[in-house]
């Protein structure tokens, strides 16, 4: 990489927020007009790292790379600074972590890197049809400030107004309405033209639509008396806010076995830059009580807990638990028996406790054993997925120890082992057997940063019971029987054997059962069951013949 010369000041660049710096390497022949939200860019670019490092070169791939601008699909600063830019140009930016990776990309960009990108934008084109027929036309009159765009499932407030032929058929109240993506919505059209539509606008935008009849509405609506049928509508939105609506449970498992919905909707956006993590002092306001507690230490109810865990400083939200054994507690005046559950939550400030890359490894041995502590009480508690949780997150915690101290190096391996171990129990109790299978598998066959454990009894053992759980009986068999070959005396080992034979004649009865059925039925043939027609016959000739070669022999003379 070239030193670095001086970037051009934001006041240069309209519209830069400060964070992205512009300078403009080579101007472009002609400068008619430029990209903007939703237009389909093609580009290539080079990304280097603080030190000069390159970590990414387009040109060094096959074609160039293509991006929908103000999509998100690339970092906010170039999506920022691209829009600025003419085709043919090539252009640098300079752009802060908080317009670039934040915390980093494990691996290949550092946390809170300022990074630097050499651009040239090679063309672009403008999208306005959302359909290939043109019967879905959008033009953006104001574009989008924020960079939230809607999803299925989310929520939004709508802004909007309906004409056909000039004439008003229908319009919001000035606040808007609240919709969702996915329900039914208040113009009241065609499930997949409703999504279409919002779900290609981005927050703050206001656009003009125009529907085609087979878009719009077929004379079955409430507006069937001021719409003509095959009538071309024209529709006036503005969106003025978009509310998440995801799954904020731990590990995002929906829906699964022992881990019920617990789905988060947003209220109001926080600061995205501050969020908080495990141990962090947190004050938040929870259905109107404010209150302070140390995150996953099992002071508050799993709900308040995981909303908390995905919320940014500022952030308001509603979480609702389909079980109400998530929202137990009494300081919090949370005592419901019968669910869904709702909790309104608000973050108010948190004081975050230092990133992993930020400690000496003395200090994440330490950490590692608060975690740890706190896993050990979550399981006491049998509040099983909070404890898979913080025995995951002491494992990501130690990470590589192969460069520590031989002292801190031996308690970092002894930590992280420790901690998988018991994360598979936790998983056993969970009943998510395929994930003990995967786990002990790694422990055994060694997978990411471990080695080779292959006589793990433990492994063996929870696996063993994790194959029968899920009717592999012979499987289980087989690691039980590596477990008595370790330890000859362990008796649960034997229990689960005796388990796996039961099992096994359990599954030899059925085979019997279906065995005679076939056989029942095959008994109307004259020849034996799995026969075919041709080996039946010779079957049938052979017997012939022996009865042929048997009656001879009873009319020969008996000879002495």
């Amino acid at each position: 990489m070239e030193p670095s010369v001086a970037a051009v000041p934001v006041a240069d660049d309209a519209g830069l927020p400060e964070g992205v710096w512009k300078e403009t390497l080579s101007e472009p022949t002609d400068c008619i007009a430029r990209p903007r939200a939703g237009d389909e860019v093609h580009i290539h670019f080079r990304g280097f790292l603080p030190d000069g490092t390159e970590f990414h070169n387009t040109h060094l791939q096959s074609g160039d790379f293509q991006f929908t601008l103000g999509e998100g699909e690339i970092n906010r600063g170039l999506d920022l600074g691209i829009a600025t830019m003419c085709k043919g140009e090539r252009a640098k930016f300079i752009v802060g972590p908080e317009f670039a990776y934040g915390d980093g990309v494990p691996g290949k960009i550092p946390p809170q890197a300022t990074l630097t990108f050499e651009v040239e934008l090679l063309w672009w084109r403008r999208t306005n049809s959302l359909t290939s027929d043109g019967g879905v036309v959008k033009v953006v009159q104001v574009e989008g400030t924020g960079f939230k765009k809607p999803y299925p499932g989310w929520t939004i407030k709508l802004r909007y107004a309906g004409y056909v032929e000039g004439a008003e058929f229908t319009r919001s109240p000035a606040d808007g309405v609240e919709a969702n993506v996915s329900g039914p919505n208040p113009l009241e059209l065609p499930e997949k033209t409703w999504q279409l539509v919002v779900t290609s606008m981005s927050q703050h935008e206001k656009a003009t639509v125009t529907l085609t009849p087979q878009y719009g509405y077929d004379g079955t609506s409430a507006f069937e008396s001021k719409v003509p049928r095959n009538s071309t509508v024209t529709l006036e939105l503005e969106l003025l806010d978009v509310f998440l609506v995801k799954d904020c449970g731990l590990f995002q498992r929906c829906g699964e076995k022992n881990f019920p919905r617990l789905m988060k909707r947003q209220q109001m956006d926080g600061d995205a830059s501050k969020k908080p993590n495990n141990l962090s002092q947190i004050s938040a306001v929870v259905n109107g009580k404010q209150v302070m507690w140390e995150l996953i230490a099992g002071q508050r109810c799993e709900a308040v807990e995981c909303a908390v865990l995905s919320m940014f400083k500022g952030e308001k939200c509603v979480v609702v638990a389909e079980d109400p054994a998530m929202c137990q507690d009494d300081e919090l005046g949370l005592c419901p028996s019968s669910g869904p559950v709702e909790i309104e939550v608000e973050l108010i400030d948190f004081q975050r406790t230092p990133d992993t890359w930020d400690l000496l490894p003395m200090h994440r041995v330490e950490k590692g054993k608060r975690l740890k502590q706190r896993g050990a009480d979550f399981m006491k508690a049998k509040d099983f997925r909070r404890a898979c949780w913080v025995y995951r997150s002491v494992q990501d915690m130690m990470g590589y120890v192969d460069d520590w101290p031989e002292e801190l190096r031996s308690a970092g391996d002894e930590l992280r082992q420790t901690c998988r171990s018991n994360e598979v129990m936790a998983w056993l109790k969970l009943e998510q057997f395929r994930d003990v299978v995967d786990l002990c598998t790694e422990i055994l066959n060694g997978g990411g940063i471990s080695s080779p454990d292959p006589g793990n009894v433990k492994a063996l053992f929870r696996r063993g019971v994790a194959y029968l759980s899920v009717g592999e009986p012979e499987k289980a068999k087989h690691d039980f029987l590596s477990v008595l070959e370790h330890e000859p005396q362990n008796a649960e080992a034997k229990q689960q054997l005796a388990r796996v034979r039961s099992s096994e004649k359990d599954q030899a009865r059925k085979s019997q059962s279906l065995m005679r059925g076939m056989i029942s039925e095959a008994g109307k043939l004259d020849y034996p069951v799995g026969y075919t027609t041709a080996e039946g016959d010779r079957e049938r000739q052979r017997d012939a013949m022996l009865d042929k070669v048997d009656q001879i022999k009873a009319q020969m003379p008996l000879t002495l």
